[in-house]
């Protein structure tokens, strides 16, 4: 567990001690999931907070029969859907699991209590909170900026465990482009290495 709590305290500006990650974590039940498998599904209501121990998490949303991966999380990623968190609504996208992954759940209302009575927890919450914001934009200038080639070898620089990771349908979908293409753009990438 202190490899969890070390990344959890790389999340964010924000750090918390052993005993307080120890905190939050006593609350938590271990999720395993295979390859594929849904953790949240879109249009239900699942308002409990998720953190990756093991593999590699996607988020999805869907547009007819069109998806797009807008991010995944590796261990120390928290997950939940906003929706249902903060409102109990249905969730709009889908969270599943890209290989094997192991997650710890931990009740909505446990977290919430938590922070009612934790104020180093509290405050860590508020910078996580602030650090998504800030991730989410962040994503939006990389993943949607340059061309397929540029988007596909800012992955390889920044998280290459993602590009190893994970289905080409799965990368060409977060990289909006069809696997079909990405083959290519991957092919011309060890063609031009190979001069």
């Amino acid at each position: 567990m202190e490899k969890l709590k070390h990344l959890l305290n790389l999340e964010c500006d924000r750090m918390l001690d052993s005993e307080e990650w120890d905190s939050l974590l006593c609350l938590a039940t271990e999720v395993n999931l295979k390859r594929g498998q849904v953790l949240i599904e879109a249009g239900t209501v699942k308002p409990d907070i998720y953190i990756v121990k093991e593999g590699i998490l996607r988020a999805v949303d869907f547009d007819g029969d069109q998806e797009r991966t807008f991010c995944f999380g590796l261990p120390g990623t928290i997950f939940n859907s906003r929706f249902s968190f903060y409102r109990r609504l249905p969730s709009y996208y889908q969270i599943e699991a890209c290989c094997r992954s192991v997650v710890l759940q931990i009740p909505r209302d446990e977290y919430i209590a938590l922070t009612d009575r934790n104020h180093a927890f509290a405050v860590w919450a508020l910078h996580y909170a602030w650090m998504e914001q800030f991730l989410e934009e962040e994503r939006e200038s990389t993943v949607h900026n340059g061309n397929a080639e540029e988007r596909y070898r800012h992955m390889l620089k920044t998280r290459p465990m993602i590009v190893k990771g994970v289905s080409q349908r799965v990368l060409a979908s977060y990289l909006g482009v069809t696997p079909e293409y990405l083959c290519r753009v991957k092919a011309k990438i060890l063609k031009n290495a190979g001069k």
